[in-house]
């Protein structure tokens, strides 16, 4: 009499986590908690974390995504999981607002599952992410980092610094160092605000996506600072000059 042979079915776990700069709508989101369902075969427990220390949770996102809180406060993180141990497949994704990876997700179980999630995960989280990505420098690595906001800072403390050369100012360097040290901070900082890693593109946060959705006004702002940096520039001088 012939046994089956029981094979165990190959196990595995991926753990990623995903820079960018991304816009969700809540049909995006929507899509997300369906792609769960459709490879786990279990609707994902979903948690909305807000700005004022509060979050809501459920399994329809649907009603989630409708509830009076976010009208009224901007989200920090949405969260997906499935964690039961009657289902052999897991997965929990993050998405949340961060100068770090703002995309994370923890995939196991059956390997064959556990890849179709992942590249389907992928595919919707992708859709999202926005063209504007290399502006912001948190994408890039920490030498990177350094070998973009440097270079930069420098570069803007000697055209500061300059004119008090030219001048006979014997504080020169001082003036250097004082523009070369508040940009070594201050262009990470801008970048972050400016152009923001993860915006949910409904409630309150609609007023970051207006904010940063039109490249136009990215231009035109910049050509309007230019002039009045221009037009003022003996009166910014003096002001600089006054700290040293």
């Amino acid at each position: 009499m012939s046994q089956a042979v029981v094979v165990p079915t190959d196990k595995l776990s991926i753990t990623k986590k995903q820079q960018g700069c991304y816009v969700f709508s809540r049909d995006q989101l929507t899509a997300i908690s369906a792609t769960i369902q459709k490879h786990i075969g279990k609707l994902p427990t979903v948690t909305i974390e807000l700005m004022n220390e509060r979050s809501i949770t459920s399994d329809n996102i649907d009603e989630l995504l409708k509830d009076p809180f976010i009208e009224s406060s901007r989200i920090s993180s949405i969260s997906y999981s499935v964690f039961e141990y009657n289902i052999p497949n897991r997965v929990s994704v993050r998405l949340r607002e961060t100068w770090m990876a703002p995309v994370s997700y923890e995939i196991s179980g059956e390997r064959n599952v556990c890849l179709a999630l992942e590249q389907s995960i992928t595919s919707v989280i992708g859709a999202s992410k926005k063209w504007y990505t290399w502006i912001n420098v948190h994408n890039y690595p920490g030498l990177l980092q350094m070998a973009i906001v440097f270079p930069l800072a420098a570069g803007v403390g000697i055209l500061v610094a300059l004119p008090f050369s030219k001048a006979g100012d014997a504080k020169p360097p001082g003036i250097f160092f004082f523009v070369f040290a508040a940009l070594i901070f201050g262009i990470p900082w801008a970048s972050g605000k400016v152009i923001p890693k993860t915006v949910f593109n409904f409630g309150r946060g609609r007023i970051v996506y207006e904010r940063i959705s039109s490249p136009p006004k990215w231009f035109f702002s910049a050509i309007i600072l230019g002039l009045l940096a221009t037009f003022f520039r003996d009166e910014i001088l003096t002001a600089i000059k006054s700290f040293f």
